[in-house]
């Protein structure tokens, strides 16, 4: 089992690769987004939109569940024509050790998404968790599943 260094470590290059996921999120950086991911990874928002995890009917539900690293990319720039442009915070994250090459996050979060003017909802501001895996893969931490769940969100 990692000793108390290499969980440090792992932490810290964990949380770097959350901050790179936000910030490649924000500003559409589809090509760094991608590096994150390994190519088996699973992304999971079907429930984006709703504060019911088992929410299946918003925009995000018929694409929202995504495996393999070029459907996840896809599938996100397939959505952001809908998007003026979006905020992600992720915070005081509880790492789990599953073994030496495998972690689980939960993070919390808050995000503002801006739909485009037409669209029945013109800003989202949410509040929930990321529940993530992340595996070292090749020596290199990666995300391998994503899934989004909400307590909260404002429609205006």
């Amino acid at each position: 089992m990692m000793d108390v260094t290499e969980r440090l470590s792992a932490f810290e290059e964990i949380a770097n690769i959350k901050a790179k996921y936000c910030y490649y999120a924000d500003t559409k950086d589809w090509a760094g987004l991608a590096m994150l991911f390994a190519d088996h990874a699973v992304f999971d928002i079907r429930a984006a939109l709703a504060v019911d995890p088992d929410n299946t009917d918003d925009m995000f539900s018929s694409d929202g569940y995504q495996i393999g690293k070029g459907n996840i990319i896809a599938s996100v720039v397939a959505t952001s024509p809908k998007v003026i442009k979006t905020v992600h915070h992720c915070h005081n994250p509880e790492f789990t050790v599953i073994s030496d090459s495998k972690i689980s996050v939960v993070w919390p979060m808050e995000d503002r998404i801006f739909f485009v003017n037409g669209d029945p909802v013109n800003l989202m501001h949410g509040f929930g968790h990321y529940h993530d895996t992340y595996e070292k893969i090749q020596g290199k931490w990666l995300i391998t599943e994503v899934r989004l769940t909400r307590l909260h969100i404002e429609f205006t």
